[in-house]
């Protein structure tokens, strides 16, 4: 009688527990074993997060894609501020594919004294550093430091949107910013310069050149207008 309890009592335990052992050696096999990590990035530079692709391959390739903590992952990587969203998911048995929204970039940095660019965004904080200049659609500031950064995004801020899209490169100078633009132009501003100067300079410019005068530079930091001719 008793060996009869002690079988109903304990029979389905010991198959629970053969259950699971089997079950933890099924998931523990090699079938599990990450292979292949598959990436897609939403941003207007794909280049912009590459280190972290890098890192995540080495990461989990060879990983048991059972044991993979991607709630905390995804939480560790929407930590960099280069990384708006993260979505991870597991394709079973040995496929994990990795979905990043990443921070926009207006423009590339580049500081004094640094061989780096850096992204930043439209508030001119910086969200990534790069050996070279990787976008070439993107704008190119050459500044001293982050305040002169910021200061400079303001400066180009004032100028009508239709005319930004023609800037080449923006670069600060002791006491005065010279904004490139892609036909050759120069105009020397700084920060206090009034935004309907800019519209003034600009349309200055195309009337002389339609008259097929050859400008260099045009300097509005001051009440009148320089024009240097080539």
């Amino acid at each position: 009688m008793r060996i009869r309890t002690f079988i109903k009592l304990f029979f389905p335990i010991i198959v629970l527990y053969i259950a699971f052992l089997w079950g933890l050696h099924f998931v523990s096999s090699s079938y599990f074993i990450v292979k292949t990590v598959n990436f897609s990035v939403q941003s207007s530079d794909t280049q912009l997060i590459s280190d972290v692709e890098g890192e995540l391959q080495q990461a989990l390739i060879g990983q048991n894609i059972w044991f993979i903590p991607t709630s905390h992952l995804q939480n560790m990587l929407e930590k960099d501020v280069r990384i708006n969203r993260v979505a991870i998911k597991k394709e079973f048995p040995n496929t994990v594919t990795i979905n990043f929204i990443t921070q926009i970039p207006i423009g590339y940095a580049l500081f004094t004294n640094s061989k780096n660019w850096y992204a930043f965004d439209q508030n001119g904080d910086i969200i990534g550093a790069q050996s070279s200049f990787p976008n070439l659609q993107l704008l190119k500031y050459k500044v001293g430091n982050i305040s002169e950064l910021k200061k400079t995004i303001g400066i180009i801020n004032n100028i009508p949107s239709s005319y930004q899209i023609q800037i080449q490169e923006v670069d600060s100078l002791p006491g005065e910013v010279d904004i490139i633009f892609t036909n050759g132009l120069i105009i020397k501003t700084d920060a206090k310069v009034k935004a309907e100067k800019y519209d003034i300079a600009l349309k200055l410019y195309e009337k002389l050149t339609s008259q097929n005068t050859k400008v260099s530079y045009i300097d509005i930091r001051f009440k009148n207008y320089a024009v240097k001719e080539n």
